[in-house]
């Protein structure tokens, strides 16, 4: 009850058929239910409540803009969740325990890239032990797949190659050519296991990402992600503005990005963390696998 002096109140459960605990439950359920009905005053406002599932046919999606793809919903406003790559977000870090969607959403960012780009305007690296992500990408925008750790630094030596032709065009005042490239990296925890720093031939390129035309999107485990946060990819990838996806994981692993802890989370939610701004708590969409 609410009064204006803000007092407690004891109240009798006004059902009188009711003569001990058990029960009560499914009483009051109904007496809502009856209350509800007939009531014919002002209503307040609904408390709206993200969905557990949303299907990513029904986001609002704008194929004109390339840079901005539809992941899900936010839930403080019920407005779409989009990733400005060449905006806002120029990386994106996901963290999240098994099963929490971290591939779902990968998935999804490949999908979306692919629908607003040609072959000749985007490039995709995959990074991608169980080969899930590599799934959503057609054979014309797939730069390279690695699948190893041996692999993974083949095709790292073979982007920054790449990477430092484009830098030498900027060194001589020309505009960087060639296609976006977009890293995909899926369970940077394997690949990485071992001291192994598969990306360490893109480090030096991340300060200069957004003139190269590159961008990295990278997924790990919360688990052991506070003592990650030190390898220096994350490092650089955080350091030069990349967004937080913090899915479900122990808040006992500390502030991860932005001053943010994970949170236990159902599948597809996490907290969207953007530099200089409040984390906001969003569901992905279910980008489901090719069968």
């Amino acid at each position: 009850m609410l009064r204006p002096d803000k007092l407690f109140s004891h109240l009798a459960l006004p059902i009188e058929r009711i003569e001990e605990d058990r029960g009560v439950g499914a009483a009051l359920d109904e007496l809502a239910e009856e209350m509800n009905a007939s009531w014919t005053g002002s209503r307040p406002m609904a408390v709206r409540q993200l969905p557990d599932v949303i299907d990513p046919d029904t986001l609002p999606d704008d194929v004109e803009c390339p840079d901005q793809v539809p992941l899900g919903i936010f839930q403080d406003t019920m407005t779409p969740l989009q990733l400005d790559l060449g905006g806002t977000d120029p990386h994106l870090l996901v963290f999240g325990d098994a099963r929490c969607g971290k591939s779902t959403v990968l998935r999804g960012i490949v999908e979306g890239l692919v629908a607003r780009s040609t072959p000749e305007e985007l490039v995709l690296g995959v990074y991608d032990v169980r080969r899930d992500v590599a799934r959503a990408c057609p054979e014309p925008y797939l730069g390279g797949h690695a699948t190893s750790s041996t692999s993974a630094g083949g095709l790292s030596t073979a982007i920054a190659s790449e990477l430092d032709r484009r830098a030498t065009l900027i060194a001589e005042g020309k505009e960087a050519d060639g296609p976006r490239i977009v890293l995909v990296i899926d369970d940077y925890d394997i690949l990485s296991s071992g001291g192994t720093n598969i990306l360490s031939p893109i480090v030096p390129h991340l300060p200069s990402a957004r003139d190269l035309r590159l961008n990295v999107i990278l997924a790990r485990p919360t688990a052991g992600a506070s003592h990650a946060m030190y390898d220096p990819v994350l490092l650089a990838l955080r350091d030069n503005g990349g967004t937080g996806f913090l899915m479900d994981g122990d808040r006992l692993e500390g502030t991860l990005l932005g001053g943010t802890r994970p949170a236990r989370m159902p599948p597809g939610r996490g907290n969207w963390v953007q530099r200089g701004r409040r984390p906001r708590i969003a569901q992905a969409a279910c980008f489901s696998p090719e069968a």
